[in-house]
């Protein structure tokens, strides 16, 4: 089990952080995942640019 965080910070840029409780760092496909269920949640969020 993990943890997500995104914040907005100021300019419209996004601050995602992901961690895991057993410490080890997520690789890069559960990165990708994660952004793809997430951003969209984001209002604001716009595919592509």
């Amino acid at each position: 089990m993990g943890h997500a965080v995104v914040a907005t910070a100021p300019r419209g840029s996004l601050d995602v952080t992901l961690w895991r409780v057993d410490g080890v760092v997520p690789d890069d496909a559960v990165l990708l995942r994660v952004a793809e269920k997430v951003l969209p949640t984001v209002p604001g969020w716009k595919a592509g640019g």
